[in-house]
């Protein structure tokens, strides 16, 4: 997990949701799941990466309202990676579950053969749980 805090401000990354935390008295929370960020981006000027600071904006496929910014945070790079890490990881796992719910609709109708769906099946399940199994950070 990463938590950035600055000022009255907290910037947090875990494995399944990002959120920006601001204000001190009054309180606003922006969040969104990784699987909803469809893309990140970068911004730092000259002297930000002298100092290695910059901004962090997660896009979702509501647009810049629903957009997750940590600003002014340290090694914005690192945390792109991060975010990017997890997303991919989190899009794989679900596309493999995609795979084996459309392989129990074929058995049920029917369209394959008792053995190959336990092979396929099997298969599946092994990708998963290595997919879930990798905890390496970028």
């Amino acid at each position: 997990m990463f938590t950035s805090r600055l000022r009255a401000t907290e910037y947090i990354v875990t494995i399944r949701r990002v959120y920006s935390k601001y204000g001190l008295v009054s309180r606003k929370t922006v969040e969104a799941k990784l699987e909803w960020i469809t893309y990140v981006i970068v911004k730092q000027g000259f002297f930000a990466r002298l100092f290695n600071v910059g901004d962090v904006i997660l896009a979702t496929p509501s647009g810049p309202i629903m957009s997750v910014v940590f600003k002014g945070v340290s090694d914005p790079m690192y945390v792109r990676s991060l975010v990017l890490h997890w997303t991919e990881k989190i899009k794989e796992a679900q596309r493999i579950k995609e795979k084996l719910r459309r392989l129990e609709e074929e058995y049920e109708f029917g369209k394959i053969p008792e053995h190959k769906y336990i092979e396929l099946r099997e298969n599946y399940e092994k990708e998963l749980s290595e997919i879930e199994s990798r905890d390496e950070m970028p």
